[in-house]
């Protein structure tokens, strides 16, 4: 059996006002940012992903970082702190201040740097 076409078209329309568009904006925004943070706080609060995310950091600025047997992730970072700050690539970054290199990596070093003083 065939369809009918339809005889009228009925179409409704919501309109907000400004500021109830404003905060629907706001909700989905931070429904979306909360869905992008929660993976990554879950990384790192873990302590065997944080180890690796901390040992590509050492590989990057090229020293080596040697992990022990850590509580949680904060005493991992206070510990890696400690290490790079008695490499001998940290006194290097700090005298050659980061002038070389392409902005990328020069913003990267930046960053890192001042993370871990």
């Amino acid at each position: 059996m065939t369809k009918r076409d339809p005889d009228q078209v009925i179409e409704y329309r919501i309109s907000l006002q400004d500021k109830l568009n404003e905060q629907v904006d706001s909700a989905i925004l931070a429904y979306q940012f909360g869905r992008f943070t929660s993976p990554l706080v879950d990384i790192l609060k873990d302590n065997t992903a944080m180890a690796l995310i901390l040992s590509a950091i050492a590989g990057y600025l090229g020293f080596s970082w040697v992990s022990g047997k850590y509580e949680d992730t904060m005493e991992m970072f206070e510990d890696f702190k400690t290490q790079f700050k008695q490499s001998p690539q940290y006194h290097e970054a700090g005298l050659k201040g980061f002038e070389e290199g392409s902005p990328l990596p020069n913003f990267i070093d930046r960053v890192l740097f001042s993370m871990f003083n």
